[in-house]
Parts: C-alpha cells; sequence; structure tokens
C-alpha cells in the first residue's frame, strides 16, 4: 500500500487511517493552508483549465500570421497542433500511472515548469527555425499531458466525501476549455494592438499567471489522499495491480469503451474545427469586403465561444440534475449524444452559410456551442460514476491517448492538406478559393460529430450496470 507522501503522519494501530496531529498554535500559515485546501484546489485546477486550452489555440488565433512568418503552407501549420498532440497522447499513460502511485504535486510542479518554458522558449523562435518551433510546441503537449491526467482524479479525492461541492468544482472546471479558446483568440487580437507586427506576443502573456499559480501550487497546495489508499475501499481494491491488470480490467467496462469512442471522434473534430475556424472567419469576412473592422468581428466571435461552451455546460448540467430527481438515471448519455448530434446538423449550417453571410455564421456557431458543450460536464460526471477511484488516473490517461492517437492529433493536419490540395488543383490564390478549399475540408466534420452521437447513444444501454460494479467496490 502506498503512504501518501504529503504527509509523514502515524497512522492508527491496525489501520491506513492517519492521526491527525494538532498544528503548532504560532504556525498560523499551516492552519490557514490545511482550512483552506478545497479552495487552493479549485483555484489551481480551474485556472489551469482555461490557461491550458489558451495556450493550445493561442497559436490558431495567429495562424495567417504564422503561415506568412515561417513561411509554411497549411497543412505544414496544422503540423503545429498534431505535432502538440503526439507528444501529449505519447506521455498520457505514463503519467496515467504515476498519477495513481505518486504525489501528484510532483506532476503538477514539472507540467507547470516545462509549460512556462516552453512557451517563453516558443515566443523567441527566429522565422528561419520552425522546426524549433514545432519541438517547443510538443515540449508544450508533454507538460500538458502531466497536468490533464491527474486533474479530475484530484478533484474525486479531494471532494469525496462533499459530492455537492465536487459537481459544482466539475462544472467550473469543464467552463475552461470553451472560455479558454474564447481567451485565446482574445489574446491573438489584443496582442497585436500591443506588438502589431510580431504576433509572438500573444504567447508571453499566460507565463505570468502560470508563474503565479506555480508558487501557489509550491507554497499552498497539499496532496489530497489516493482514495485507492483509503480506509473506505474494500480489501479487494487494496490489492496491488499492475498497469497490465489495469488495463484488462478497463477493457471489460464497456460504457468506458463507448465513451472512449465518442470522445474521439467528438474531441477530434472540435479540435480540427477550433483549429481552423478562425481562419474560415478571417477569409469569409476578407471576401465579403465589410465596411466593419476585421478585429472587432473577431472579438465577437471570441466572446460567442466562450459565452456559448458555458451556456452549454449551464444548460446541460442543470438539466442532468433536474431529470435525475425524476428518475432519468441515464439522462447524462442521452444529453451526451444530443450534443454530438446536433452539432453535427449545425456544423453542417455553418459551412453553407460561410460564404453567404458571416453574421448568420456566426449565430448558428453560437447555438453550435452552447449544444456541444452539452458533452463536458456530462462526459466528467459519467467518468467519475463508472471508474473505480483507484484506476481513474490509468484510465483517463488510456482515454486521453486513444483520443489523441485515432481523433484530434491529426485532424487539424488533414483538414489543411485537403486544403492545400484543393487550392493545387483550382491553380488560384485568390480569397475566394482559400475560402472555398478551407470549407470543403471541414465538411467531413459533419460526419465525425454523426458517429460520436451514435457511440454515445449505445452507453445509455451499459451505463447503469457499470456504474453498480464501480460503487460494489467502495
Amino acid at each position: 500500500m502506498i503512504q501518501d507522501l504529503h504527509e509523514s503522519r502515524p497512522l492508527i494501530a491496525g489501520t491506513q487511517t492517519p492521526i491527525e496531529l494538532p498544528f503548532k498554535e504560532n504556525n498560523k500559515f499551516q492552519k490557514f493552508k490545511h482550512k483552506n485546501q478545497t479552495f487552493f484546489t479549485a483555484f489551481i485546477l480551474c485556472s489551469l483549465s482555461v490557461l491550458n486550452v489558451t495556450d493550445r489555440f493561442v497559436v490558431s488565433s495567429v495562424l495567417i500570421d504564422v503561415q506568412k512568418f515561417f513561411n509554411v503552407d497549411k497543412s505544414t501549420a496544422g503540423l503545429l497542433q498534431t505535432a502538440f498532440l503526439l507528444c501529449y497522447m505519447a506521455f498520457s499513460p505514463l503519467n496515467g500511472y504515476l498519477g495513481d502511485r505518486i504525489n501528484r504535486k510532483y506532476l503538477l510542479v514539472f507540467s507547470l515548469v516545462l509549460w512556462i518554458s516552453s512557451t517563453v522558449a516558443g515566443s523567441y523562435i527566429p522565422a528561419d527555425k520552425f522546426y524549433l518551433f514545432v519541438l517547443c510546441r510538443c515540449l508544450f503537449g508533454v507538460a500538458t499531458a502531466s497536468f490533464e491526467i491527474i486533474a479530475v482524479p484530484i478533484i474525486g479525492d479531494r471532494f469525496f466525501d462533499k459530492p455537492k461541492l465536487k459537481n459544482r468544482v466539475i462544472l467550473i472546471f469543464c467552463m475552461g476549455p470553451p472560455i479558454g479558446v474564447g481567451l485565446s483568440y482574445l489574446i491573438g487580437i489584443l496582442s497585436k494592438d500591443i506588438e502589431p507586427n510580431d504576433w509572438r506576443f500573444s504567447m508571453r502573456i499566460t507565463p505570468i499567471l502560470l508563474t503565479l499559480i506555480l508558487i501557489v501550487i509550491i507554497f499552498g497546495y497539499i496532496e489530497p489522499r489516493h482514495r485507492s489508499d483509503s480506509d473506505l475501499t474494500s480489501s479487494l481494491s487494496k490489492e496491488k495491480t499492475t498497469f497490465i491488470q489495469d488495463l484488462k480490467i478497463l477493457l471489460k467496462n464497456k460504457t468506458f469503451i463507448l465513451l472512449s469512442l465518442s470522445w474521439v471522434l467528438g474531441i477530434g473534430g472540435l479540435s480540427g474545427f477550433s483549429w481552423w475556424s478562425p481562419t474560415l472567419i478571417d477569409y469569409s469576412l476578407q471576401f465579403m469586403q465589410l465596411p466593419y473592422n476585421i478585429d472587432n468581428i473577431k472579438k465577437v466571435y471570441s466572446l460567442v465561444q466562450s459565452l456559448g461552451g458555458v451556456g452549454g455546460i449551464l444548460i446541460s448540467y442543470k438539466l442532468s440534475i433536474y431529470l435525475k430527481t425524476k428518475s432519468y438515471h441515464t439522462i447524462d448519455c442521452y444529453l451526451i449524444s444530443l450534443g454530438f448530434f446536433g452539432s453535427s446538423f449545425l456544423m453542417y449550417l455553418y459551412l453553407v452559410t460561410i460564404e453567404i453571410n458571416v453574421f448568420l455564421t456566426l449565430t448558428i456557431y453560437l447555438v453550435m456551442f452552447v449544444i456541444f458543450n452539452f458533452c463536458w460536464v456530462l462526459e466528467t460526471n459519467i467518468f467519475l460514476d463508472i471508474i473505480q477511484p483507484r484506476f481513474r488516473s490509468t484510465a483517463n490517461s488510456m482515454m486521453i491517448f486513444l483520443l489523441h492517437l485515432f481523433g484530434d492529433s491529426s485532424t487539424p493536419y488533414w483538414i489543411g492538406l485537403i486544403a492545400d490540395k484543393c487550392l493545387a488543383t483550382l491553380n488560384n490564390n485568390s480569397i475566394f478559393s482559400s475560402l472555398y478549399c478551407t470549407q470543403l475540408s471541414n465538411y467531413p466534420l459533419v460526419f465525425v460529430f454523426f458517429f460520436a452521437g451514435t457511440f454515445s447513444l449505445f452507453t445509455t444501454l451499459t451505463f447503469l450496470k457499470d456504474k453498480q460494479n464501480a460503487y460494489l467496490e467502495l
């Protein structure tokens, strides 16, 4: 049995329960730190949830400038996201294994140090060293894997005996991605006002905030007890298992498999679309030659991203709580499938209207983002319901590994590749041709979202049984 590394306290004889030692009266900081661990944990993880996605997509917000600066084509520009995700994917299983077995505070500190270093270094790469910029994005992927794998299990452990508070923290945590995407576009625009001729300044903003969070982690955060070590778990769950044994158990969980398949497709589609949608909007605005400031339109676009995401998460969260009181116990599965099916239909409308009326397109995009974000918080709820505490980091790492291996690691690249082939066929680099080819290359995402909804719908058949099996071990 692994003893908590954040506490060196004696155990009550015959148990794994540590003896609570009184704090020294004069150590006010220690008392304050222990008393406010729920706040520190929520602040750290929810802030990193926003900034993680912000740094991931800030490059896409200035993608046209990146292409011009490094003199690369669309498929090569898409390779930036692909390289990041491949490294993210490669290090996910290792971080999942470590997250279930060691002090996760060490992983958080490692993640933040590498995250800050790679982001700042990437903002100083010269124009003739594109490969170094790709390397910095790869290192950022390693750092992100260290954080994301352990975030949800930490929430599950810290708020294990506070289910209502846990649900609220999960809700705020899941708001991070849509807020982060919108914030990344906003940073890309505002950074041009400060440094009009250097897009790289957009990458130098978040490291300041990340440094402050790193200080909070080092001095204010205490690792919560792994619930796999808790005296609340059964004797079966206290048996040591290898990584391979953990995987065999997870592969028998049908809901976990179906949920992973739906997220491989759904997040893969969202990643590709989020990467190229700012470029689509940019081409559309230039093609229509609208008498508006393009940067102001992009600010509206970033606002749509954030409001749509937060709105979708809040609506699904409230619907889920209300309908569960009416004994609709599988409602989370139905709402996730609704989110993907709705995204498929609205994605089609978005692409059809992009060259007709950009404002109608933005309205459709707002509704689409609301519908898609039905999925975020509900997926996390289902994950915590069907996975036993001792497997959560491993399960999360494997889901992310599959998601990036078969999903979003390649989506930005093949969308850019299709667009480049289309432009080569047309032999025309006009704004209309660029708009048309980028639009055409995004149409396969309509089918990607549809199949994601289909797999989510199948989870309604297996969810209750797998949830019961998980709770039998507590």
